[in-house]
């Protein structure tokens, strides 16, 4: 569902917003991380507010996007001209994900942001104060909250990051 909604927002931002390359593609990959977030933010105030359990939820709500996915293409704005399937319009090639070694291979700039974005998470878990709450959080919650550690806080966020991290795939 996070990579659904990543897609749906980056690909509204590639098909309808005109901008050059150097601009367009970082906000198409921006829309996607928003997305996919807002989608993970969603699972982790679930899971917060009311203790249900995290795979069951996305799960289930994989469902809610694919099928908001589907809908949202049968719409006039979505559909591609003179087509009646659930066919998007093409992405501009402002927004695409370039080749890495020209077009002979098929590997693009996605390894590179796969690597950074793997390397971000590494350093934000190993490093940063907000991975050790995150850590925390997952070993043992109830000492976490007696330490101070605002648990709910903490699973919506690490639910944001996840969710980013698939829309960026999206």
């Amino acid at each position: 569902g996070q990579i659904i909604f990543g897609a749906m927002f980056a690909g509204w931002v590639g098909i309808f917003v005109d901008l050059p390359f150097y601009l367009h593609f970082p906000l198409a990959v921006l829309a996607g991380i928003i997305g996919g977030g807002l989608f993970g933010a969603l699972v982790g105030l679930l899971k917060a507010t009311t203790g249900a359990n995290e795979v069951i939820v996305t799960i289930m709500l994989n469902y809610v996007a694919g099928y908001f996915l589907l809908w949202l293409l049968s719409t006039k704005a979505f559909l591609r001209p003179g087509r009646q399937d659930p066919l998007a319009p093409e992405v501009k090639m402002s927004a695409r994900l370039p080749h890495l070694f020209g077009s002979e291979l098929r590997a693009n700039l996605g390894f590179i942001i796969a690597l950074a974005a793997a390397f971000g998470v590494w350093w934000l878990l190993n490093r940063s104060t907000w991975g050790f709450k995150f850590r925390a959080v997952g070993a043992n919650a109830a000492a976490s909250k007696t330490a101070g550690i605002s648990v709910g806080r903490s699973t919506t966020t690490v639910m944001f990051i996840a969710g980013s991290l698939a829309g960026i795939g999206g």
